[in-house]
Parts: structure tokens; sequence; C-alpha cells
């Protein structure tokens, strides 16, 4: 039996509203992209690299940001 890893991420002010992640179907992030996007009641969008641990873009509004995903097109993230 695996056991899964739980992993901390901290740079939102507020309450996160909506989280997507890449999957390839077996994990829930996989290594081969490892990127996780988050959307705030603080009015930012996060992109988080798992091997980073951490934010590597953050995308600023002056509204929070209820709804987050990724494109499935390969030129569109």
């Amino acid at each position: 039996m695996e056991t899964a890893k739980t992993v901390v991420l901290k740079g939102h002010k507020n309450a996160i509203l909506d989280l997507h992640w890449i999957s390839d179907g077996s994990q829930v992030v996989s290594a081969r992209l490892p990127l996780i996007v988050s959307g705030s009641d603080d009015g930012t969008a996060k992109l988080w690299d798992m091997r980073q641990r951490g934010v590597i873009q953050a995308f600023p509004d002056k509204y929070q940001i209820t709804a987050v995903s990724f494109s499935d097109a390969a030129d569109n993230w």
C-alpha cells in the first residue's frame, strides 16, 4: 500500500477558492509537469511548481479569483 505525501504550500493571504492540477492518471501531480494553479479570495491566481514547492508566477487581480484551470491546448496555459 502506498502512502500519500502531504505538502503545505504557503502564499495566499486569504482562502483558496479553486485549485487545479495536472494529473497523469495515476497521481494527482505528475512528475512530468508537477504544476498546480490556485485562485484565492485575496485577488491572486498562483502557479505552483511542486519541484520547487513554491510559486513560480502570480497573477494579481482586483477581484477574488473563483475559478482556475489549465488549457488542454499544448500552446496555452
